[in-house]
């Protein structure tokens, strides 16, 4: 699994997104996101919560 983030510019305002996915024959497909409500790298805290959501199936 893989939980790249990944900053996106959408107009004058940047999309930073943190996302936990699945590798499959060289390509990762997204499984759970959330947006990130700043630039930069996401916490633990941050990351705990998206896996938490995955494996509640949320």
């Amino acid at each position: 699994m893989r939980t790249p983030a990944r900053t996106w510019e959408r107009g004058d305002a940047p999309l930073n997104l943190l996302v936990l996915g699945v590798v499959l024959h060289g390509y990762t497909v997204p499984l759970v996101w959330t947006a990130l409500d700043h630039d930069g790298n996401s916490g633990t805290v941050r990351r705990i919560g998206l896996v938490s959501r995955l494996l509640k199936g949320r």
